[in-house]
Parts: C-alpha cells; sequence; structure tokens
C-alpha cells in the first residue's frame, strides 16, 4: 500500500465472462460495501454484492474488487432511487436556505456594527475630551 485510499473495481458475470462495471474511489461509498450490499444510482442497474477481494499493490493504489449480481427489475429499489433523489433534493434546498440566512444574519450584525461605530466619538475628540485639551 502506498498510503492512498484503496480504488474499487465493480464487476459481474455476463456470459461465462467477468464484465467491468465501473471504478470508483472509496468515498463514493464512504466504505467497501460488504457481502450482502446491494449498490444503486440511476446510471447504473442494481447489483447486489457477491463476493469482494482484496488486493495488495506494491507502488500503486490497492484494489478492492466487488464481484456483483445483477438484480432483476425491482420496483421497491426504483422507488428507493426515486424517493433518495427527492431527499437529496429536499436537503440541498434546505442548506441552501440556512445559508442563505446565515449570509443574511452575517450582514445585519455587520452593519450594526458599523453604525455603532459611527456614533461613537473618533480616538482623537475622545482623548482631547479625556485630558481637558482644546482645539
Amino acid at each position: 500500500m502506498n498510503g492512498e485510499p484503496p480504488q474499487i473495481e465493480i464487476a459481474f458475470w455476463l456470459d461465462g465472462e467477468l464484465q467491468l462495471s465501473r471504478t470508483c474511489e472509496i468515498e463514493r461509498f464512504g466504505f467497501v460495501p460488504d457481502v450482502g450490499d446491494i449498490i444503486a444510482d440511476e446510471i447504473h442497474d442494481p447489483l447486489k454484492v457477491r463476493r469482494r477481494v482484496f488486493v495488495p499493490m506494491i507502488g500503486e493504489r490497492d484494489i478492492w474488487w466487488l464481484v456483483c449480481d445483477p438484480l432483476p427489475d425491482d420496483a421497491e429499489i426504483e422507488s428507493l432511487l426515486v424517493f433518495d433523489k427527492e431527499m437529496r433534493a429536499d436537503l440541498k434546498q434546505l442548506e441552501e436556505e440556512a445559508r442563505i440566512e446565515e449570509q443574511q444574519e452575517t450582514a445585519l450584525g455587520l452593519r450594526k456594527l458599523a453604525l455603532q461605530r459611527s456614533k461613537r466619538p473618533s480616538h482623537k475628540k475622545m482623548l482631547k475630551e479625556e485630558f481637558g485639551e482644546s482645539d
């Protein structure tokens, strides 16, 4: 291992031959999917992990090979993908609203601070008043 996180190669059997489905970074999942996990996204057909094999490399990134089985059309998985997409959109909207609100609060605080400073006498004027100096 060269200190980099391993990459994940996802493959499945088709007509007796192993086919590479895609290569993913570990950040995509946050961990290496385990046997029995279902990998599903909007682009690729859902796959169920049947086996996983770790291949240590010298001078290169280590590899986790996931051998998967394609899942037949499953309405429940499709509905979960739609639900996930909707939830992500809602979360993104909430985060954007919170970011705008925080920006507005910061701007209001800065305006209040600027107003307070503008009402305060200057340092020179304060020193003159304190020591009784006149112009």
